[in-house]
């Protein structure tokens, strides 16, 4: 891995929430709460307010600055009252400046964002683009959040050119038969496209995604004939999602198997370390349906064991209800989909006879789709998987490392 990972600053990327740090003027406090509660409301980023973070007793100047070391992104909160005049958000600005200095030059962490037409009161800052939350404060704030949801492993925005709003992004490699071709894609809409040399020997459409979900930092590997090699040794590398599908005629295609789909053919290196190893024959599946917006974006999911299944169960959930599920079970979409995950590994070291669909356990299911009924918080189980968490099966281990990582 390069050096930069050395850095704990920087291997915090990898985690499921960012840590966004507000700095900003006691005089800008009323504006500044209202811009607090629009970020919070996005389930991939946490937001270090002072008002809440700072907890009486607390030594503040070492707690700023540790905060400050430990997020992701430094939103200094500008405005013409702010800049004239003297305060401790000053200092913060500066050790902002010293931690972006431990970045790549082409990655973001220090964000300049305007309340009103103010200078900037540091000519470092000068070279920055900066977010404006005037004249219109919902799209200054909609600009703001799209920065915010830049890759955690590259810190680089991606372009957009008319691309509707998602939380996933999808990295595509595209090598067709007798050409190669490279092409970006996020949210269903094409980016960039370069043709590479010609591949005689090309006989499969291989799609490699690189996937960010809200926060997951989720790196592609290479399947190749039914096997995956993993060739990223650091436990930063959360997942491996890769995708092989044989070449086959478009006409015998039909929508959903063009849908493409994110396998995890393994679980990450820190999921072992939690709870040891554990079979991995056993594949989850992932799919984003992007052919269609005006259907709506679904998450297709297999529980697969071995490479030739006879009989995959398909389920589908829709990104909508996922995110109802979320909301009201008061937690953020990274852990309604890590239960997702979990209720897979439920069919798979339990015995599916053993649940009792009890009302309100969140392994409850219908025989159409999976669906997270009541709460999701650990704790309201039916007796069964209740008593399977005592026993202390692999699936009690797995489940409290899925919720660990949502938190």
């Amino acid at each position: 891995m390069p050096d930069v990972y050395s850095s704990p600053r920087i291997a915090g990327r990898g985690s499921f929430v960012k840590q966004v740090f507000l700095s900003y003027a006691r005089a800008d406090g009323k504006k500044v709460k209202r811009l607090y509660d629009d970020l919070s409301r996005m389930g991939s980023i946490r937001v270090w307010f002072d008002r809440v973070d700072l907890l009486p007793g607390v030594k503040w100047n070492p707690a700023i600055r540790k905060a400050i070391r430990e997020s992701d992104f430094f939103l200094a909160v500008l405005s013409q009252q702010s800049v004239s005049n003297r305060g401790f958000r000053h200092s913060e600005l500066r050790e902002a400046l010293d931690v972006s200095k431990e970045f790549p030059e082409d990655w973001i962490f220090l964000v300049p964002t305007r309340l009103d037409d103010c200078p900037m009161p540091f000519h470092e800052l000068e070279e920055l683009n900066y977010a404006d939350l005037f004249p219109k404060w919902d799209d200054g704030v909609a600009r703001l959040c799209s920065t915010l949801q830049t890759s955690a492993s590259s810190g680089k925005p991606l372009v957009r050119d008319e691309i509707p709003h998602d939380d996933l992004s999808i990295m595509v490699d595209v090598d067709r038969v007798g050409k190669s071709e490279r092409t970006s894609i996020d949210g269903g809409k094409v980016l960039r496209r370069r043709k590479e040399p010609r591949r005689a020997h090309t006989v499969r459409r291989t799609y490699h995604y690189k996937v960010g979900l809200a926060d997951l930092d989720l790196k592609s590997g290479i399947r190749t004939m039914g096997r995956v090699a993993h060739g990223l040794d650091s436990v930063q590398s959360s997942f491996h999602f890769t995708l092989e599908r044989l070449s086959a005629p478009r006409k015998a295609l039909t929508t959903m198997d063009r849908c493409p789909q994110l396998y995890l053919p393994r679980l990450p290196k820190s999921f072992y370390k939690r709870v040891g190893p554990l079979d991995t024959d056993n594949v989850i599946c992932l799919t984003r349906r992007f052919l269609a917006f005006d259907e709506g974006s679904y998450v297709r999911y297999n529980h697969l064991t071995g490479d030739s299944p006879a009989e995959p169960r398909v389920r589908f959930i829709s990104y909508a209800g996922l995110q109802e599920h979320a909301e009201a079970a008061g937690v953020t979409l990274e852990v309604a989909i890590a239960y997702l995950i979990t209720a897979e590994l439920v069919d798979y070291f339990l015995d599916l006879g053993y649940h009792d669909q009890t009302r309100n356990c969140p392994m409850d299911r219908t025989e159409d789709h999976s669906e997270l009924t009541g709460g999701l918080r650990a704790g309201h189980f039916c007796k069964s998987c209740a008593r399977a968490l005592d026993k202390g099966t692999p699936f009690a281990s797995a489940f409290r490392a899925m919720i660990a990582w949502g938190r």
